[in-house]
């Protein structure tokens, strides 16, 4: 039988091993945005100002709703009061384990989503800020070009 992760007992059968797979690939995605950042400091990749905007806007709404998990992760990182019994503590324990407990919790892999965002904006609003300073400076080019 395939190995389906979706319908249960493949590698992201449990919680946990979701939220493992899902911050160990923003690893790759760090690396990633590491070269997209490179490419922009060293003037190969630009971006003009309609596309950053398209892209910012889009970014600010990732960020918004990342931020937005990861407060709900902080509601939930409280006793829940199931019971007093064995079962109720140990539902009330699983819970908050996968939600903001240890690293394989989601609320780090959110908050570690968040900063990449963040990377990635900080990333495309300099690749627009160094694509109007090229347009000026080519400006400032052609207008001293035209006084000779």
């Amino acid at each position: 039988m395939a190995d389906d992760s979706t319908i249960g007992g493949g590698a992201a059968a449990t919680p946990s091993a979701a939220i493992a797979a899902a911050g160990a690939g923003l690893q790759g995605v760090s690396a990633q945005i590491s070269g997209v950042s490179q490419a922009v400091a060293n003037g190969t990749l630009t971006l003009s100002q309609e596309a950053a905007s398209a892209l910012l806007g889009s970014i600010g709404q990732l960020q918004d709703q990342a931020n937005d998990l990861i407060n709900l992760a902080d509601t939930i990182d409280k006793p829940m009061h199931f019971g007093h019994n064995w079962v109720g503590m140990a539902m009330d324990s699983k819970l908050r384990a996968a939600a903001a407990g240890q690293n394989s919790a989601i609320r780090p892999v959110l908050v570690e989503f968040a900063n990449l965002l963040g990377q990635v904006e900080a990333t495309i609003a300099q690749a627009a800020k160094l694509t109007v300073q090229n347009d000026q400076e080519q400006s400032q080019l052609l207008i001293k070009a035209g006084e000779q």
